[in-house]
């Protein structure tokens, strides 16, 4: 039997070599390529009628398939370059400056919840009484800021004072002018020769029998309330801010009425007595919580009242006639008209003006002649000895006055012929034309930022996505520096996504890339399941609010559970049966739980409201479900939040307009993007930006990137 078998292997040992190598190629490969299991419980099920749930076979991710390399020599990060980007700028229209200004005050609101909200509201009379305001009008969803003075309709004439939304007329009316709301006159504060803001919605009367009255429009109970101090002597001024309130009496003592609570019993009054037997000679009070209030004595020194409530010696130059504050910054008045600042200046000047001293102040540019100070928590107004108003710093809210930051209809910003894409991001758009990326803020020419390198989508400022399939990493310092993800096959689509990056690689293979910022090494990369298989391939992905994915056939999936902050590797339909040619996610949305985030376009042209619903929740797993609502509207095309209809109207929930809103009728649309910034608090704003087929780019909404202005410049109306 033996010399049987040894017979048969000298027959056919070619044979059996091959079959013993195919039995170990094929051990190897399932060894090496191992099945991945579905969770047992799905978090959706697909209907019956639908193919059923199946368990595809995936490779898993090789670490040296996905690296962080440096980017090629030949690579011009910033490029120093005359190329002109073909952009020009359409001439807006002329504006005049609000000039004959009697008064300048602003409102009293601040960021309390510490957001970064740069609140503020301005205001000015006039010499014919007539009473400007611009910036935050009111808190209530709907009203856009105005970044331009208004005439507030419905005002008292014959106004004596005027402090925010509150004013004084002769008669010895208090009114309030409300934020959004009719100007009506506060019966409570009847008879105050005198009026000091407190908060933005407070206001204290004074009157000459030493009677102080706080009025607040939104007590404890959501209803106007009053408290009431009486102090003995006559009172010569109150004066106030969030952090303080003051009266001086006739004798000249000084009296520390409220500390920033406003909520202290009304016989906890305090004298403050100036060293020296000094009498107070100015007081001002101030935006700023550290340094609440300046008090300048009768021997020309001033002094400060600090965040303890304490009186210390305040250093300030020595020709300071007006010293106030910023919730950053100290600006002083000087006696030859100009303006002096210190404290941390830069959000005005840059990071090296972090921590300016009063001894190495800076002198602001472009004030000069200045009579008068007023501050908001962030912005400053400075009227001059002419009557003309100037003003500089934080402009989130319009509060300025120096540009429009809303519009209702589509106005022509620019003009950029062959501009193929416009991608916003924080504080600038990046414009691709010819696959070349520019740097573009709206108030500024465009720079280039990458050239010569076939971009075809741009993340943000420093994240690009070439033609070939390559992620690019710029430096968003602006160093040269530059790198590339390396990974298997090209990238067809990428977007940003919690704690990382959704990318589709040619084929449509579905990834999780975590840790690609900041990170010179391996990257943790995971697959995600599509289940139950589509039909199609996926070739777009949306990376906010959640995880989507949409296929070449029109499915369109979602990942329905975060584990610690990332997604899970599974991916179910966001409903069956529906094709969806287009999809367009809402970036970026606060997500309460429960919201529209997204309008998806089928293939009859309907739109379809997205939401998603976060059904279960804990301190490490969150899980969501997307309900889908048909609506009885066509469009031919989306756009962030809103939609074209076949009639080019611009439908959008967040947009209050008149009429129907279009862009001109013989335009042809070519392209457009839109940005949507919901936070939990502060202003939320939109807008859209349309690009038409012959470079025309049309602005609609909100004014994207008003920040800060560090130069002083007109207040002006249109």
């Amino acid at each position: 039997m033996f010399k049987r078998l040894q017979s048969f292997i000298q027959r056919h040992t070619e044979k059996i070599v091959a079959i013993v190598i195919l039995l170990f190629l094929v051990t190897l490969f399932i060894w090496h390529y191992p099945i991945r299991k579905i969770p047992n419980e799905p978090v959706v099920t697909a209907p019956a009628s639908q193919e059923p749930l199946v368990t595809p076979t995936i490779p898993p991710v090789k670490t040296a398939d996905f690296e962080i390399l440096a980017c090629p020599a030949d690579f011009d990060i910033y490029p120093s370059t005359t190329q002109n980007s073909g952009f020009t700028a359409v001439k807006m229209p002329i504006t005049k400056s609000l000039t004959s200004v009697r008064h300048v005050s602003t409102g009293h609101l601040l960021d309390q919840a510490g957001y970064g909200m740069e609140f503020g509201t301005s205001y000015a009379l006039a010499e014919d009484g007539s009473v400007y305001r611009w910036g935050n009008l009111s808190f209530e969803a709907g009203i856009h800021p105005s970044g331009f003075p208004q005439k507030v309709a419905g005002a008292p004439t014959s106004i004596k004072q005027l402090d925010g939304r509150f004013a004084l007329t002769h008669q010895g009316e208090v009114w309030d002018l409300g934020m959004g709301e009719t100007p009506k006159p506060v019966q409570e504060l009847k008879g105050a020769i005198g009026i000091a803001q407190a908060f933005d919605s407070s206001v204290l009367g004074w009157y000459p029998n030493g009677v102080v009255r706080l009025y607040e429009t939104w007590g404890s109970d959501g209803k106007p309330s009053t408290k009431k101090w009486e102090l003995q002597g006559e009172l010569t001024e109150i004066y106030a801010s969030p952090y303080i309130a003051l009266g001086l009496r006739k004798d000249g003592t000084l009296v520390h009425l409220q500390d920033n609570s406003f909520q202290n019993p009304t016989n906890s009054l305090q004298n403050i007595v100036l060293p020296n037997e000094e009498k107070p000679t100015k007081i001002e009070t101030t935006m700023s919580y550290s340094t609440k209030a300046y008090i300048q004595s009768d021997r020309q020194k001033w002094y400060m009242i600090n965040q303890d409530n304490q009186l210390v010696d305040a250093t300030v130059p020595d020709s300071t006639i007006q010293p106030t504050a910023t919730q950053h910054y100290t600006v002083a008045l000087q006696k030859n008209g100009s303006v002096l600042a210190w404290g941390d200046l830069q959000s005005l000047l840059g990071p090296d003006y972090q921590s300016v001293t009063p001894e190495k102040a800076i002198r602001l540019d472009g004030l000069s002649n200045v009579a008068k100070l007023a501050v908001g928590s962030d912005h400053v107004l400075a009227l001059t000895t002419d009557r003309q108003l100037l003003s500089l710093g934080s402009n989130m809210y319009g509060q300025l006055g120096r540009s429009s930051v809303y519009t209702a209809v589509p106005i022509a910003i620019g003009q950029w012929p062959g501009l193929d894409e416009l991608y916003p991001s924080y504080e600038s758009y990046i414009a691709i034309k010819d696959g070349d990326a520019w740097l573009w803020k709206t108030d500024d020419t465009p720079k280039p930022l990458l050239l010569g390198q076939k971009i075809s989508k741009a993340l943000n400022s420093h994240t690009l996505l070439t033609s070939n399939g390559h992620l690019l990493f710029l430096d968003p310092d602006g160093s040269k520096t530059c790198r590339m993800l390396q990974t298997p096959e090209p990238i067809v689509d990428v977007s940003h996504t919690w704690n990382g990056f959704l990318m589709v690689l040619r084929g449509g293979r579905t990834l999780y890339a975590q840790g690609i910022e900041g990170n010179s090494g391996p990257l943790k990369v995971s697959d995600f399941i599509l289940n139950p298989r589509p039909k199609g391939v996926v070739t777009r992905v949306f990376g906010s609010p959640s995880a989507f994915a949409l296929t070449d056939q029109g499915e369109l999936y979602f990942a329905p559970k975060m584990v610690k902050g990332a997604f899970s590797p599974d991916m179910v339909p966001a409903q069956a049966g529906t094709s969806f040619r287009q999809f367009s996610p809402i970036d970026y949305v606060f997500n309460d739980g429960s919201r529209f985030v997204a309008l998806a376009l089928d293939e009859q042209n309907k739109v379809h409201e997205l939401t998603l619903k976060q059904t279960e929740g804990s301190s490490e797993t969150n899980i969501f479900t997307v309900e889908i609502k048909k609506t009885d509207q066509k469009a031919q095309q989306l756009t962030g939040g809103a939609y074209i209809d076949s009639q080019g109207i611009i439908h959008d929930t967040n947009l209050i307009a008149d009429n129907h809103v279009s862009l001109p009728g013989s335009s042809k649309l070519a392209t457009s993007s839109s940005y949507y910034h919901f936070p939990i608090e502060g202003r939320a704003y939109f807008f859209h930006h349309f690009v038409t087929q012959d470079g025309t780019i049309y602005w609609l909404g909100d004014r994207p990137f008003t920040r800060q202005e560090s130069r002083a410049g007109a207040v002006v109306i249109p």
